[in-house]
């Protein structure tokens, strides 16, 4: 695009669609709990990320046609669509029930329709059965990893900064354009200054489009099934985890706490910066592992999960042992 790369053209634009979510978004009010800023704070963050990368690529498309169009039409209204779930509850704070529901029907439909829009594909013959458990897995996948990147969204920039990190590292075993990358970054220069949340939008969005993405690696082979978990362990193992705490306590999975291993550093006293640090670190070491992993054999990579599965893990429960007893009350 001339003297303009894409990418900052991404950054420009998300970053100016955030200041006016600033302005024009809806407000996350503290509610004394789970929520622990001292005022509203707008959370329409993903608003700006998705137009700095939807318009950007619809720029660059438009310039320099590449591709199938149709496989970027879908995946961008896919995308949309999981934006606009997350927007609504945003406004009108929707049932968990209904908002689970949707996500696991554009999880589905995104799969169901995958494998020739999306160019999912697999190389291998299939049969009926073997199909239907693909898109089953599939969209687990993207159920499960959209629903972290929203339940880690709890603390300045951990979430939205630790997606970026595993973005980066599968961009480097897969080509990706870096575009979405920039807009997360712009957003984040309101995120970590307090001004601008991403919402479940941004979470819903940003998360989606890596799982879409991790998964078409995927299923063309170009790694095993067990680099795009490796990548995502430091929200999967907490959030896995955290559930298996909340259950066999007897809490309510199903409701909002602050039990997830990063709310208890807050709760601790760790403010945003150094929580978020500790997760984009994290992030970044299962990401070089990926990287490594990648051209190793499937049988070192399925090693090279399970080491850091059973690391993080570790590491969890010291840290869970270690703040419980000193930060524990109702949650």
């Amino acid at each position: 695009m001339g003297y303009v790369p894409l990418w900052a053209v991404a950054f420009a634009l998300s970053f100016a669609v955030c200041g006016l979510m600033v302005v024009a978004g809806p407000r996350d009010a503290p509610d004394g709990d789970r929520k622990d800023q001292p005022r509203p704070v707008p959370s329409g963050g993903g608003i700006g990320i998705a137009a700095g990368y939807v318009g950007t690529a619809v720029l660059g498309l438009a310039l320099s046609p590449q591709g199938p169009l149709t496989n970027t039409i879908v995946l961008m209204s896919l995308a949309l669509g999981f934006l606009a779930v997350g927007f609504l509850d945003d406004w009108l704070d929707m049932p968990a029930s209904r908002k689970l529901r949707l996500l696991l029907g554009l999880s589905i439909l995104t799969c169901a329709i995958g494998w020739n829009l999306l160019g999912f594909g697999y190389s291998g013959p299939v049969n009926a059965w073997m199909m239907a458990g693909l898109i089953a897995g599939g969209s687990l996948w993207i159920f499960v990893v959209s629903n972290a990147a929203n339940f880690m969204d709890g603390s300045n920039g951990l979430s939205l900064g630790s997606l970026a990190i595993m973005l980066t590292a599968l961009g480097q075993i897969l080509w990706m354009n870096d575009i979405l990358i920039a807009a997360i970054a712009a957003f984040l220069i309101w995120n970590m200054a307090g001004r601008l949340y991403a919402g479940d939008s941004g979470a819903f969005f940003v998360g989606f489009l890596f799982a879409a993405m991790a998964l078409h690696g995927a299923f063309w082979g170009e790694y095993s099934i067990w680099i795009p978990p490796l990548i995502a362990l430091p929200f999967l193992v907490d959030i896995i985890l955290t559930i298996i705490w909340r259950g066999v306590r007897g809490g309510n999975v199903m409701q909002a706490h602050r039990e997830h291993a990063y709310q208890l550093m807050r709760r601790f006293g760790w403010g945003h910066w150094p929580t978020a640090l500790v997760w984009w670190a994290l992030s970044a070491a299962c990401g070089a592992v990926a990287v490594w992993a990648s051209d190793q054999t499937h049988n070192m990579q399925l090693l090279a999960f399970l080491g850091a599965a059973v690391l993080l893990t570790v590491l969890w429960m010291a840290q869970r042992f270690a703040l419980w007893p000193k930060v524990s009350s109702p949650g």
